[in-house]
């Protein structure tokens, strides 16, 4: 999903009607080299994680200019909640490519700070030293470009894995296991990423529930530093969430939700970030189903 986000700006997607609604190797015009290499149907146990990745999908493909100084959107972000119950987890091009070797790292660290003769308590705070030391700049970079903020943020445990390690079951069993065999278990590294590849493809029926994500804006204030052009901008994207460089450097900003499908799931819940047409697509019946996404921002 991460590396989909970071190559948006030089993919266009191709839309197929599908005869099937969620397709473990579905048709793309310009697959990214993860698709290609890591096939399948993804999804994620972060409603955030998968709602970035539509917001993605919509931001610059399906961005227009009005023509009146106003901006709208052709497509709407969309996450679906699904029961992935029965099917069998793989890894992503994420976890293999790009947090596999970050959390080797990161656990070599934590061995090479134990002493000769070490307990469960010496790695644990091993554990906890190593995640005290760890920072993130949550901060955009000098583009100052939402998107570009909203990933990094949301993956931010690819490069530094520490904290996801404390949030397994037992970190402390985790690195135990990989001092005495040297390897990870593929069910630690997915859950360390936090994504999810399935071979299979997946019916309508395993749909739960549907989210509008409100689309952001490419565009963004700063109220301390430009209060008079605020309003301006605000007023180029209505219906956006238009995010304030203040409030992202604060790390006050977030997405904004909108369940318009399915009561509050019994069973646990997996997300994939989609698009409000590619939706339609997928489950024609969700037309005369889903209420049509607020315009504006929505212009079909």
């Amino acid at each position: 999903m991460y590396l989909f986000i970071k190559a948006l700006n030089n993919i266009q997607d191709s839309i197929r009607i599908l005869s099937f609604p969620f397709l473990s190797h579905p048709p793309e015009a310009a697959p990214y080299k993860g698709i290609i290499s890591h096939p399948g149907f993804h999804t994620t146990t972060n409603i955030d994680t998968a709602a970035v990745y539509g917001v993605g999908r919509v931001y610059n493909a399906n961005t227009v200019d009005e023509g009146d100084g106003t901006h709208a959107v052709t497509d709407y972000p969309v996450v679906v909640g699904l029961d992935m119950g029965g099917y069998n987890r793989e890894l992503d091009y994420d976890a293999e490519e790009m947090v596999k070797q970050n959390l080797i790292d990161t656990l070599n660290n934590i061995v090479n700070t134990l002493p000769d003769e070490y307990t469960h308590e010496d790695i644990e705070n091993a554990l906890y030293t190593d995640a005290g030391m760890s920072d993130y700049d949550g901060m955009v970079d000098d583009s100052n470009d939402p998107l570009s903020y909203l990933s990094d943020n949301q993956f931010s445990h690819f490069n530094n894995p520490i904290h996801a390690i404390l949030n397994l079951g037992n970190p402390v069993q985790t690195v135990m296991d990989y001092i005495a065999t040297g390897d990870i278990p593929k069910e630690v590294l997915m859950s360390v990423t936090d994504q999810f590849r399935y071979l299979d493809d997946v019916p309508h029926t395993k749909v739960l529930a549907v989210w509008y994500v409100t689309p952001v804006a490419p565009d963004m204030t700063d109220y301390q530093g430009y209060e008079e052009d605020v309003d301006q901008i605000v007023d180029a994207w209505p219906g956006f969430t238009v995010m304030d460089y203040d409030d992202i450097a604060g790390g006050g900003m977030s997405l904004d939700y909108t369940q318009v499908w399915g009561d509050k799931p019994a069973v646990p819940i997996e997300y994939h970030g989609t698009t409000y047409l590619r939706l339609l697509q997928a489950v024609p019946e969700f037309a005369s189903q889903l209420p049509v996404p607020p315009s504006p921002p929505y212009s079909p």
